[in-house]
């Protein structure tokens, strides 16, 4: 049986390129990220489909957070997000943002932010959570991916595949891009190539829309803002990594951070 890894991994791009210097600059990258790719993998020996029970842990540039709000009421949701904006420039966590799940529906396989009228919570709040659920519409739509009304977790379904055993795995949340990873090369590999788009400047965006998933969906969620972040992602997943020898990972990529965390299937 041929497992679907769901991405594709064109290093030299499909674009056209303009200039023998410019293949000479591509081809020069190439060789840096297969050096990169090489030295990670070997430093990250992760066996496939391993696991514990250990729940992640936090580090410099990231956080974990796992939390169920389906149980409150939107009362004490609006209190606990209120709680956590006494710095007026403080950007949402992942906690926050999904406290908010209870206001998110699905229509037209697209999220749908809808906050009662007195639900107490900020209008800068509300703002900021309509920006994020704006770009992960945009990332459903980019990877033709389909929301569990249930679950509101968006995949592909177009194809069959066995997705607890692939290597690489791409969902998208209301908030976030998630990016599964159960092999240690593949999280070597996405570093490298996250590294790579960030090389590209203002031109990464239009290198990662030609990568296909997760490099798509991530510069729908990190816009104008991928060649900053590109390299920070990548390096957050390979040191996360690296304390998680045995594990399986996530991150999600949100539009003002990313998260990781153990994953568990």
């Amino acid at each position: 049986m041929t497992l679907k890894y769901g991405w594709d991994f064109p290093l030299l791009g499909r674009r056209k390129v303009a200039s023998n210097m410019k293949h000479l600059k591509w081809l020069l990258v190439f060789v840096l990220t297969a050096v990169f790719m090489i030295f990670a993998a070997a430093n990250l020996p992760m066996q496939v489909g391993a696991s514990n029970t250990d729940s992640g842990s936090q580090s410099t540039g990231f956080v974990s957070n796992e939390n169920d709000f389906t149980s409150w009421t939107p009362e004490q949701i609006a209190a606990f997000l209120n709680s956590g904006k006494q710095a007026q420039d403080a950007n949402t966590t992942s906690s926050e943002f999904q406290a908010l799940n209870k206001f998110v529906k699905v229509r037209n396989n697209q999220y749908s932010l809808e906050v009662p009228t007195q639900s107490g919570l900020s209008s800068a709040l509300i703002a900021e959570a309509q920006q994020a659920i704006s770009a992960t519409n945009r990332a459903v739509s980019v990877g033709h991916l389909t929301i569990d009304p249930t679950t509101l977790v968006a995949t592909d379904n177009s194809q069959f595949t066995i997705r607890s055993l692939a290597a690489m795995e791409t969902r998208v949340i209301p908030w976030a891009v998630r990016v599964i990873f159960r092999a240690n090369w593949a999280v070597s590999t996405f570093a490298a190539t996250m590294i790579l788009i960030a090389h590209y400047g203002g031109e990464a965006a239009d290198y990662a829309y030609g990568l296909g998933n997760p490099y798509a969906l991530i510069a729908s969620i990190a816009g104008n803002l991928l060649a900053n972040r590109a390299a920070i992602i990548g390096r957050d997943a390979a040191s996360y990594n690296a304390s998680h020898q045995n594990d399986k990972i996530r991150e999600d990529i949100y539009i003002t951070h990313d998260d990781l965390a153990v994953w568990h299937d």
